[in-house]
């Protein structure tokens, strides 16, 4: 639909068809939605509009999935619409980007919870290590100290991937067919951010197994298949597909435990008896892959490069030897080949650029120097998939790209984009873009925390995320924070104690004492509404909403008077005097008398009934219906004579003083009491029963 100004008004248009077709961008292979407009903003073949100096604008909501489409003018003096495609505003809706289940919820709630120290006063904005507060003092103390942040980082982002696998493998179980977008999405960002603690998180050992996780998660190889393919023979060693495929694969991806347990089924053993010399070889070949140490060799160098020569010297001595299985032996001489550090036999070797990637820096030398360096030769030879977008962003990474990183995981899922972004900055990533002219160290950080309110905003308009918006805006700490969480707080849908609880603490927290208040009355009458009437009248009063309280109080009073109080909380808190509250138990009082009185039927006081007839504050219309419970007893010579005179200036004094309303009330309220009530025959029975009944209290 759009919104058509017509004489000056706007009207709403209806587009003729609703069922579009979603297509794929070639360049971008984004999805391209197209609006059910005929009368399109801007007619085909016309610039008219462009040389009339109008501009084709949108405006996006933050907080909701849509937005509207208009065209503007450039220049003040000529906003007149010159036809009605100028005063039509074009509404669109934005697919939702926002998993609202509740195992995306928990996964929020544990990321929020976990990212807290970097949320709290904008920390992230000072944390990395060359803050000034890191560089002055004594030498020991600044090393413990970035030593301190750095394995803070290292638990925020091992605990975010732990966290997102966690979802990913929920999500899976409940969704086995795929039919969820988003499981393919975490899929994605799992990938980055495994990248991403490797290469600027891990400590200096965990690099090559860290590499190991992310490259063998992202692309699963070698499969099930294959193995049961190279294992079907007698004697598995003979197949040649077990050393140029399924050995090959395993080595160009660290797997070399898995590698050892297939080199031993494979019976390799019998070619002592068939070619000594490649036997021989394989020997050394198995010594020198059991030697292989990811942790000592990403630490030390050294230790590697001694590694590494002792392989390039069996490469050499398998190019002086002759073998009667030539074949195989020159299979096995590829892969010691590839292990001694050959760029050219990984590239050959290799299906994908981020295999060739890992393989360089296993053999070649693990040095993160030398990252930049095989990434290139990789991409070079195995152009990334522009289908798989965590292709693209893994390589943007490795170069630096953090912002088209963060943009392009902004686009998968909106909450762990702003959340990377923060990770960022604490790290220090991001001050790389401080040497380009257009960014500020004040523009960059307007810009995460723009992020941060956006995401709080976003999370608003859903219940199940509201506490984790209100959590981001509060550790932020901006200068409209607490403005917007006084105003936004009393709209959060409190279902339980436990949130009621939470919505005071944060008032207690910010010292919103008036937005307590509104949340107690709003409580109040939610409560009063459902049947919770103690509840209730505890909010007004903890309100101080005296007004409320009385009109509640007096609603129950109603209520006990024809035998309709169901809340057993409130019966049961009266009658044991748990009440302390000094306003509630005045509130309550004539309450409690009454339920004195409708306790001892058998023993009646009159004197309560008559303290309550008698109470300046009783609301006229219930007189009757306390009246109604004296009359059972009427001409039983149970009431004294004062009492029955009484009970007559009871009488005169509501005929005397009730208006028509009164009278209404009165008469509604009776008949829940008793059925075809009729107010003035029942004033007529009373009176007459008083007087029977004082004339023979004469006797």
């Amino acid at each position: 639909m759009s919104l058509i100004k017509t004489n000056g008004t706007t009207q709403l248009a209806e587009p003729e068809d609703l069922d579009f077709e979603i297509e794929i961008d070639p360049q971008t292979q984004l999805p391209v939605t197209k609006l059910p407009y005929d009368d399109a903003p801007i007619a085909k073949s016309d610039l008219s509009w462009l040389k009339n100096g109008r501009t084709l604008q949108f405006s996006l909501d933050k907080a909701h999935d849509n937005g509207m489409l208009f065209l503007a003018s450039r220049d003040e003096n000529k906003m007149e619409p010159l036809n009605d495609r100028e005063r039509k505003l074009y509404p669109f809706g934005i697919p939702s980007n926002i998993d609202t289940s509740e195992e995306y919820v928990k996964f929020l709630t544990k990321t929020y919870r976990t990212f807290e120290p970097l949320l709290t006063n904008q920390a992230y904005k000072h944390f990395s290590d060359d803050d000034e507060d890191m560089t002055f003092g004594v030498l020991s103390k600044i090393q413990e100290n970035r030593r301190e942040k750095k394995q803070m980082l290292q638990s925020i982002i091992t605990a975010m991937v732990e966290n997102l696998k966690s979802l990913v493998s929920i999500k899976s179980k409940l969704d086995p067919n795929f039919e969820e977008t988003f499981i393919f999405n975490y899929e994605e960002i799992l990938n980055v951010l495994n990248l991403l603690n490797a290469v600027h998180f891990s400590n200096e050992e965990e690099r090559i197994a860290l590499l190991s996780v992310w490259i063998n998660r992202a692309d699963i190889q070698p499969d099930d298949e294959l193995f049961e393919e190279v294992m079907s023979f007698e004697h598995p060693y003979k197949n040649f597909l077990f050393w140029s495929t399924y050995m090959k694969k395993l080595l160009l991806r660290g797997f070399f435990k898995e590698a050892l347990e297939a080199l031993g089924k494979s019976n390799w053993a019998n070619l002592k008896h068939e070619d000594a010399n490649l036997f021989n070889v394989l020997i050394d070949f198995k010594n020198l892959l059991e030697s292989y140490d990811m942790l000592r060799f990403s630490a030390d160098s050294k230790e590697f490069l001694i590694w590494k020569q002792m392989m390039v010297e069996l490469r050499e001595r398998v190019k002086s030897l002759s073998f009667s299985e030539a074949g195989l032996a020159s299979e096995v001489s590829e892969l010691i080949t590839i292990m001694s550090g050959s760029s050219n036999s990984i590239l050959e070797a290799s299906s994908t650029w981020y295999e060739a990637l890992y393989a360089h820096y296993l053999y070649q030398l693990p040095s993160m120097e030398l990252l930049d360096e095989y990434l290139q030769v990789s991409i070079d030879k195995y152009p990334p998939e522009t289908t798989q977008s965590w292709e693209t962003m893994c390589i943007e990474l490795l170069q630096g790209k953090y912002l088209s990183v963060i943009s392009s995981i902004e686009l998968l899922d909106k909450s762990i984009a702003t959340f990377v972004v923060v990770l960022m900055a604490s790290a220090g990533l991001l001050k790389a873009y401080l040497s380009v002219v257009s960014f500020t160290e004040a523009s960059l950080t307007t810009t995460i925390d723009q992020m941060l309110e956006d995401l709080s905003f976003s999370y608003l308009t859903h219940r199940q995320l509201f506490p984790i918006g209100i959590g981001i805006l509060i550790l932020i700490n901006n200068s409209n924070s607490r403005e917007i969480v006084s105003e936004l707080l009393p709209r959060y849908h409190i279902t339980s104690n436990d949130d009621l609880e939470w919505c005071l603490s944060i008032c207690a927290k910010l010292r919103l004492h008036q937005t307590a208040v509104k949340i107690y009355k709003i409580q109040g009458a939610r409560l009063a509404t459902i049947g919770y009437l103690y509840e209730a009248l505890y909010c007004y009063t903890e309100a101080g909403d005296y007004t409320r309280l009385t009109k509640l109080a007096w609603e129950i009073f109603g209520k006990l008077l024809v035998g309709e109080l169901e809340d057993e909380t409130l019966i049961t808190k009266m009658r044991s005097n748990e009440i302390s509250e000094p306003a509630l138990r005045q509130a309550l009082s004539p309450l409690a008398i009454l339920d004195e009185f409708l306790q001892k039927t058998d023993q009646p006081n009159f004197r309560l009934l008559f303290q309550l007839l008698n109470f300046r504050y009783l609301p006229k219309h219930y007189k009757m219906s306390l009246v109604i419970l004296i009359e059972p007893y009427l001409e039983k010579r149970v009431l004294k004579t004062e009492e029955l005179v009484e009970l007559i200036k009871v009488l005169n004094e509501f005929e005397k003083e009730a208006d028509d309303e009164t009278l209404a009330a009165a008469q509604k309220l009776c008949s829940r009491q008793v059925p075809n009530f009729d107010l003035k025959r029942e004033l007529l029975s009373v009176r007459k029963k008083i007087g029977h009944e004082m004339s023979l209290n004469f006797l």
